[in-house]
């Protein structure tokens, strides 16, 4: 079996052998994808000298493991891309329109099903929407056995997360030259954190 259907083999190796040379590269950042069996590297660079320097670092260490590049899936000088729902900038992280799209056209759910459905798909982008869990609770209380009860409560919750879902934030790329603060809070209905 060749290594590039062999997903677990390319992400032990991307983590294991690749992560020791890019320890020095703070701004690049792997991200792994068992998506067809193949990793995805995405290298953010502020000038186009630098990221040309990683990739050539980059292709050294694939050749050394045997690893190959296929030409057609891949995006060289892009402004931005879109990743797992989200689309990636210099400006920084945001939900991809068409998922907002989405989310907007969602019909009423009638039954736990749906509703699942629907907390999935929001629960994605939790991260853009603040009180997330507060906000949701009421729906989230439906899912328990023999508790599906929708009235203009769930229906306001459900209008509400809608509308916090399509007026998202952007949010920052770290700037790891600075430290960070981790702020946590928690109640009984609750638990939130903030990076800053």
């Amino acid at each position: 079996m060749g290594k590039s259907k062999a997903s677990i083999t390319v992400a032990d190796v991307m983590e294991d052998e690749m992560d020791r040379e890019f320890q020095q590269h703070p701004i690049l950042t792997q991200l792994q994808e068992f998506q067809e069996a193949m990793s995805i590297m995405i290298v953010c660079n502020e000038d186009l000298q630098q990221a040309m320097a990683d990739l050539s670092v980059h292709r050294l260490r694939q050749d050394q493991h045997q690893l190959h590049l296929k030409p057609s899936k891949c995006l060289f000088g892009q402004h931005s891309i879109t990743y797992l729902g989200h689309i990636i900038s210099a400006g920084g992280v945001t939900v991809d329109p068409s998922k907002i799209a989405a989310i907007a056209k969602w019909p009423t759910p009638f039954s736990v099903q749906a509703l699942c459905g629907f907390l999935g798909l929001t629960g994605y982008y939790c991260k853009f929407v603040r009180h997330f869990g507060l906000i949701a609770k009421p729906l989230i209380d439906l899912l328990k056995k023999d508790n599906f009860s929708w009235s203009s409560t769930e229906h306001m919750t459900f209008t509400a997360l809608k509308v916090a879902l399509s007026s998202t934030p952007v949010l920052a790329l770290p700037d790891f030259t600075k430290s960070f603060t981790l702020e946590c809070d928690a109640s009984n209905v609750g638990i939130g954190s903030v990076l800053s």
